[in-house]
């Protein structure tokens, strides 16, 4: 759960954000951190890669690259 301090931060923020979670990360709760964010951070963007893990780019390169890529070239 993020603290106050970190809940205030991510409210200033105003950039395009994207968020990507795998679905089998360990290291936390990633519905409940995607909600957290596109609750602090108006406009934001948050995925669910199913059957990632916390190494989602390394795990699964050929479906997360496109999607980072696709968000930059729409918010150039």
């Amino acid at each position: 759960m993020a603290c106050a301090a970190q809940r205030r931060r991510t409210a200033r923020n105003h950039a395009p954000t994207l968020a990507l979670f795998g679905s089998e990360t360990r290291l936390g709760d990633p519905v409940a951190a995607g909600a957290g964010i596109t609750h602090n951070i108006r406009g934001s963007q948050v995925e669910l890669i199913p059957g990632g893990g916390h190494g989602l780019l390394w795990q699964l390169r050929d479906e997360v690259m496109p999607r980072i890529t696709g968000f930059l070239q729409a918010h150039n």
